[in-house]
């Protein structure tokens, strides 16, 4: 699901009463690798100087 396009239905009725259902793109999506971890708040780094940013923060 990460990292896939987004799909939606258009759904338009017909004057004679029937429907139509069109799939569309609405946005594509990606994902990357440093999401996996999150930033350290910089409160906890100056409290502990051990501790080191995660990559990408």
């Amino acid at each position: 699901i990460l990292g896939q396009p987004v799909y939606g239905m258009d759904i338009r009725k017909l004057p004679d009463g029937t429907f139509t259902y069109t799939r569309e793109k609405i946005e594509d999506r990606f994902w990357s690798e440093f999401w996996y971890l999150w930033p350290i708040p910089y409160s906890e780094i100056i409290r502990s100087q051990s501790l080191v940013q995660n990559p990408g923060w």
